[in-house]
């Protein structure tokens, strides 16, 4: 069954300009997202590319040979810059307008204008050169783990390649009668292979910004937005978790619950302000402390959490330890107000408790709570008993 190049070109028409529109909405839904304005104007561009290509029999050579080919330039240049822009790289839109001031520099100075044969492989070297920056551009964009960048950098890839193979597809094959553009053996694959690349890449630059989005939900829902650690939901979620790839490996798994003493009385004495403060310099010091050892959480409030995979019992209460006298030490300055803080601690251990997250917090808590009728500003452990007594060493 034979494929008429006109109706692929009509096709690819249609389907480059509602994909334009798609992304435009998307554009206009995330403004934020400046990519998906630039890929939004390098489809719709290139539906004005298709559109000239598809009026070649009229003659019109202006138009439809250097008009479609300026076209088919500045898409792709804009496309590059979408996906410089989305990579978060630096562009400059100077280099869209590179390939058509060429084009035109040489259609009014040399005979190139005259062969076909020099037209296809200026615009394939074109094509095929912003296809392969893009696809280079996100390849080198490692920082973000969204599943639709090695499909999205294969289809840039692959379209580059196959501009690259039309170079010498068209020095074998030949193109005798510039204007019978659609009886040339070389069309049809090019006119499918486009139709297919807009489809593919149009979705899948919808789905890295999708995938984008949510991973940055994501990380505001397991941050905590004041101190910049953990938040609470990502700590049970990522605790248990942890806890049994411990179980799994035989190995010890600690626990520590942590209440900074008396800190109503600085949000009641000097205003939120300052507290906030405080919470979020005794965040960022124990957080150095722990380091990668752990995950380190604010639970809410002035009560924090530490659950550290692979640590054992006496390493976890160094941690603990240091935590405590760091803070001890430490000068808290916030709004001119220098303060000094303690903190109280209580511990569990995997060995002792158990594996289950719920558990083990339970008896860190009752260790905290004794830690606190001891006098503050120390660390309390539980310890089970063979006979399932808790109870609790400093």
């Amino acid at each position: 069954m034979s494929i008429s190049v006109p109706t692929l070109i009509l096709v690819t028409t249609i389907v480059t300009f509602t994909t334009s529109m798609l992304l435009a909405i998307s554009w206009l839904q995330n403004p934020s997202e400046r990519c998906l304005f630039y890929w939004a104007a390098a489809n719709l561009v290139g539906t004005i590319a298709a559109l000239l290509f598809g009026q070649r029999s009229l003659g019109l050579d202006f138009l439809t040979i250097h008009g479609a080919n300026i076209a088919l330039f500045v898409s792709g240049g804009l496309a590059w810059c979408g996906m410089r822009e989305f990579t978060r790289q630096g562009f400059s839109l100077y280099v869209v307008v590179i390939a058509p001031a060429l084009w035109i520099a040489l259609a009014i100075a040399t005979p190139f204008a005259a062969s076909m044969i020099a037209r296809t492989i200026f615009s394939s070297a074109v094509v095929s050169t912003f296809a392969f920056a893009a696809a280079f551009s996100l390849w080198s964009h490692k920082t973000e783990k969204l599943m639709s960048r090695y499909p999205a950098i294969i289809v840039c890839a692959v379209h580059g390649l196959f501009y690259v193979a039309r170079i010498p597809a068209v020095l074998v094959m030949g193109v005798n009668d510039q204007r019978d553009l659609f009886a040339a053996p070389v069309i049809t694959p090019v006119a499918l292979e486009t139709l297919i690349y807009v489809v593919m890449i149009s979705f899948l630059r919808i789905a890295l910004v999708k995938e984008r989005a949510e991973s940055v939900s994501r990380r505001a829902v397991a941050t905590d937005q004041l101190t910049g650690v953990a938040s609470r939901r990502a700590f049970f979620e990522d605790g248990q978790p942890m806890l049994s790839h411990c179980l799994l490996k035989s190995e010890q798994c600690s626990v520590v619950l942590i209440d900074l003493d008396h800190f109503k009385s600085i949000n009641d004495r000097y205003g939120h302000a300052v507290g906030d403060a405080v919470l979020q310099e005794f965040s960022r010091r124990a957080q150095n402390v722990i380091g990668q050892r752990g995950l380190f959480a604010r639970l809410g409030g002035e009560e924090f959490a530490a659950i550290m995979p692979n640590v054992p019992q006496e390493q976890a209460f160094e941690l603990a330890n240091a935590i405590m006298q760091d803070t001890a030490a430490a000068a808290f300055e916030a709004e001119d107000v220098t303060l000094k803080l303690t903190i109280s601690i209580g511990m569990a251990f995997s060995h002792r408790s158990g594996y289950d997250l719920d558990r083990l917090l339970r008896h860190a808590d009752k260790a905290l709570y004794c830690a606190k009728n001891n006098g503050r500003d120390r660390i309390e452990c539980a310890v089970v008993e063979d006979n399932g007594i808790t109870r609790f060493a400093a």
